[in-house]
């Protein structure tokens, strides 16, 4: 199980990554590897993993591409609305602020932005 944390924690980390393909990989990975075990899923939550797929839909920059964004969504969805755990921890990460700017801003992240 040691081994999994380690690795579950590199993927967490490489969400952060300035490259598209390497955070869209990584969530898509953690996805698969916590979608349904959910102990797998506690462990996620209590290594800022739900933090860092909110830090994709709020990136100030804009570096995050709308197909990372669109990733992180799909990851909110399929981990956290069927968990208390998991949707306690994505609200206290604020999640209701990044996404009522992108749907205000019209930056949805199921388009492509030019």
């Amino acid at each position: 199980m040691i081994e999994e944390d380690d690795t579950m924690t590199t993927f967490i980390k490489l969400i952060g990554s300035k490259e598209e393909i390497v955070q869209v990989n990584s969530i898509d990975l953690l996805l698969g590897m916590c979608f349904k075990d959910e102990q797998k899923r506690e462990v996620f939550v209590r290594q800022g993993g739900i933090h860092e797929l909110v830090s994709v839909l709020s990136d100030p920059n804009l570096l995050s591409s709308s197909k990372s964004k669109e990733t992180a969504l799909r990851a909110i969805n399929n981990l956290c609305f069927g968990s208390p755990g998991c949707l306690n921890a994505l609200m206290s990460c604020k999640f209701l602020d990044p996404l009522l700017y992108l749907l205000s801003n019209g930056r949805s992240p199921f388009k492509n932005q030019p």
